[in-house]
């Protein structure tokens, strides 16, 4: 396969905003109400990152839109941790 965009991949995110604990979590909870409404994917919210499975445009856009939510509650500084896995042929871990 050649346009990678349409390619199977596995991508883990952490977003990390840069702000007081107690204002965290509801940053947090608004980046994974995002992440639940994106149809055509299946994602695993875990203690320190969210898994999720898609084409790879789809899952980069919305890691672009995570960020952008975290970044826009905030105002401030964003961290976001993000790992990679193409799988040209479907072929690799799975979201069960």
């Amino acid at each position: 396969m050649s346009d990678i965009s349409l390619m199977p991949a596995t991508v883990s995110l952490q977003v990390l905003p840069w702000v007081p604990m107690e204002d965290l979590y509801p940053v947090v909870d608004e980046v994974l109400a995002y992440i639940a409404s994106v149809k055509d994917i299946k994602y695993e919210v875990g203690a320190f990152e969210t898994v999720m499975e898609g084409d790879f445009s789809v899952l980069m856009d919305i890691v672009r839109e995570a960020v952008r939510i975290a970044w826009a509650a905030c105002g401030q500084e964003v961290f976001a941790v993000v790992k990679i896995m193409l799988k040209p042929e479907g072929i690799g871990c799975s979201i069960a």
